[in-house]
This record gives structure tokens, sequence and C-alpha cells, in this order.
């Protein structure tokens, strides 16, 4: 043990010193840990004060002046090459931070982590691999005022992006990926949207940051807005929101994270984009089995939006009858997506179309 103490330090300096081979270092790091233990490995001498205070001392050592200066080296990168060892030094800070029984002093740890990580402009793709690892183990509490914070703040930003990703333009896509997989892993998207059985238990935002996402996406957009306004972040969130709230409702939770009344709006704003947020978040998601039966609280929710979208498109099309004829062939074109709708409801519902 002894020896291995002895490498494991010679290991932690080596990686701090040089960028050369830090995923061998870290892997072998890893290794060592999984064998003798963190709080083993942590202490430099058998005889060492091994009481609560002092463990608890060495791991917020470690985290913060070994594993974090590693971690803000590699996650203000743009090279794609780094993601495994940014993988590595999450794992490091996870194995760190169960060992810490008080789940106060392990959100501390975590929040002074990440606000050195924030401050230093940590990449978002890297920050959503960190979280996906951290999530991974259930005792952790990761979700501190600056996480949630956060979480907000790129919320807003990006419902109301609206850049578009061309063929060639690579900056614009890494963009939207990274905002992709950041929304994901604060949803648990692994752990929760593929769990048959609706178990959401892993979402790693609280209920007032998605009811805050929800009030930054649902923009109500104008009918006097003619450009076009789908496409980007804006629609990436919009998105994600519509398949968690719609996959409560058809799992038929006895208590849903998001509510009707949200659902709703959330499908409402989708309606009045009609862009691939609605092929492909309502009509492909809702709509995807042929043969099966719609839960009737969505055709519930559903018929609440054609309602709402009926009215809307009625005032619309009174108010847009001495305008130019492309508003009046734009609504009349959601116009259909609504007839459209309404009998992909009826079939999913097992009624005949005919009567």
């Amino acid at each position: 043990l002894p020896g291995l103490r002895t490498v494991f330090s010679s290991i932690i300096h080596v990686i701090l010193e040089s960028s050369s081979q830090q995923q061998q270092d870290l892997a072998l790091a890893i290794e060592i840990i999984d064998f003798c233990g963190i709080q083993q490995v942590l202490q430099q001498q058998a005889d060492d004060d091994n009481n609560y205070e002092d463990r608890n001392r060495r791991l917020e050592c470690f985290c913060l002046n070994d594993i974090l200066p590693c971690t803000i080296q590699l996650s203000t990168s743009s090279q794609q090459h780094k993601q495994e060892e940014i993988k590595s030094c999450f794992i490091l800070l996870r194995k760190a931070l169960v060992e810490i029984d008080q789940e106060d002093q392990q959100l501390q740890l975590w929040e002074s982590f990440l606000k050195e990580l924030l401050t230093n402009n940590c990449q978002l793709g890297s920050l959503s691999i960190g979280l996906d690892i951290l999530s991974e183990e259930s005792s952790l509490h990761i979700n501190c005022p600056t996480f949630e914070a956060f979480a907000v703040d790129v919320g807003v930003v990006a419902a109301e992006d609206t850049n578009k990703c061309e063929e060639d333009d690579i900056i614009v896509r890494n963009h939207l990926e990274e905002l992709d997989r950041f929304f994901k892993s604060c949803l648990g998207w692994k752990t929760c949207l593929d769990n048959k059985r609706g178990d959401f238990q892993n979402i790693l935002v609280s209920d007032a940051v998605i009811s805050k996402w929800i009030a930054a996406s649902c923009t109500r957009i104008s009918s006097e807005q003619e450009e076009d306004v789908d496409g980007g972040g804006r629609d990436i969130l919009l998105g994600l929101l519509i398949t968690l709230a719609t996959s409560c409702h058809k799992a038929n939770r006895e208590f849903a994270i998001v509510s009707q009344k949200d659902t709703s709006q959330l499908l409402l704003e989708a309606w009045f984009r009609c862009g691939d947020v609605w092929d492909k978040s309502v009509k492909d998601h809702l709509f995807s089995s042929s043969g099966d039966i719609m839960p009737f609280e969505i055709a519930e929710i559903m018929n609440s939006v054609i309602d709402a979208a009926r009215k809307h498109l009625n005032n619309v099309l009174v108010s847009s009858c001495n305008k130019k004829s492309t508003n009046i062939i734009r609504w009349s074109r959601q116009g259909l997506e609504l007839i459209e709708i309404q009998k992909m409801i009826l079939s999913h519902q097992g009624m005949d179309l005919a009567s």
C-alpha cells in the first residue's frame, strides 16, 4: 500500500505538469483507487488521523487541488479527443464525492468545483460529459444553486437562438450539439425517457428550472411574424420539453413533471412554429405507433391545443384579409395541420373516420 500511495502521488503530479499521456495516467489513477479505496490512497501514512474531519479535508484537497486543475485544462480545450480524459476526471471526482457522508458538505464541495469550472469557461459539452458521469451515482446530490442558475441561463439563451445549422457550418453544428447534450444530461435523457416504466427520478434540475425553460420557450409567436422563426437552440429546447411532457402523460403517471396546462402550451407553441418540432416531437412522437390506442390524457391535451389553435387561426384569418397573401397562405397551411392532427387523434382513439 505505501508503494501504491507513492505511485498515485507521482501520477497526479505528472498529470498536473504534463498534457501528454493523460488518459493512460488518469486510467491508472482510477485503477489504484478501485483496488485500494480512495481513503487509503489519500492517507499519506498508515497511522495518519482518520477521523471524519480529516477524511473530508483530504477529499476536498484532492478534488480542488488535484482533479479541478486537470479538469479545467481539459474542459476548456476544443480538441474532441479529450473526451475520454474529461470522463476520467469526473470519475475521480465522483469517487471522492461519494465518500462524503453529509449531503450538505458533498453539495458544497461540488458547488465549489462547479463554480471554478464555469469561471474558467468550461465548454458546455465537457460539463455535460461530467453531469452524465456524476448522475450514474444515485447517492450524489448535484442540484446546487450554481448549477440551477446556470441551467436557467442556458435555457433562456437557447430559447432565443434561431441559428440554423448549414451543411458546412461546423461551428453552429457543434454549438447545437452541445446544447442538445446539455439539456439531455439535465433531463436524465438516457435513464428517463428510454425507460418504459416512466421512472423520472434522475432528472438533475428542479421543477422550477423546467418551468422557467417552458416560459422561455413558449413565446407565443405573433400572427404578424413573417420571418422564418424555427430552428436553432430554441427548437432543441422546445422539442425536448415536449418529449418530456408528453412521455409523462403517455405513461399515465399519477404525478407528471409537466402539468397538462404547460404541456398544452408547449404543443401550441410547436403548432405556431409548424416546423421540425411539430413534425418530429408532436406528430412523429405522439403518433409513432399506428396500432396503439392513444391515452385519454394525451387526447384531452391535444384537443385543448386544437381548440386554442382554431380560435387563434380564426382571429388571424379575419384580420389578415386585407394584408399580404403570404400571411394568409402561411396560416391556411397551419389550419391544414390541425385537420391532419385531428384525423390522427381519431385514428389513434380507434374511431371510424367516416362516421
